[in-house]
């Protein structure tokens, strides 16, 4: 399989709505887009995408994070692989990628929160290092 890993473009937006619905967050192509330009306007933000035959078939959203409490970390804020291609090391090469832009940013800390009916999730994440270390909820408000 000749899987091209790059940076993320305007252009990638229909493909990765796609994902995002199937990931269980449903996206239009519109919507989609629009996030995904004000995040790649962010200097502190970096998408890397998986293609293979002109299609998006994975993507990860990487942030540097500061914060009182724990000081400068990186976070993953998706990571995504296309239900008919898993199981290929593709979502193992797009945490490559943020583990090394992770160290390129001076970091040596890479976090991720996962949803707890995730199971599968958290198995890949485990088996590639990350040790769990607490459970929280999250709550938001609409203002």
């Amino acid at each position: 399989m000749d899987i091209i890993f790059r940076t993320a473009t305007i252009s990638d937006a229909a493909d990765m709505a796609v994902l995002n619905t199937q990931l269980g967050y449903p996206s239009t192509t519109e919507s989609l887009k629009q996030n995904l330009e004000k995040v790649l306007t962010l200097p502190d933000n970096i998408v890397f995408v998986a293609e293979y035959n002109h299609k998006v078939i994975g993507w990860t959203n990487v942030r540097l994070n500061s914060t009182i409490e724990t000081g400068t970390v990186c976070e993953i804020w998706g990571l995504i692989v296309d239900e008919a291609y898993r199981g290929n090391g593709i979502g193992k090469e797009l945490l490559q990628r943020a583990k090394e832009w992770t160290k390129q940013q001076g970091v040596n800390k890479l976090g991720v929160r996962t949803n707890v009916k995730r199971k599968d999730a958290h198995r890949f994440y485990l088996r590639e290092g990350f040790t769990e270390t607490k459970e929280q909820k999250s709550l938001e408000i609409n203002l």
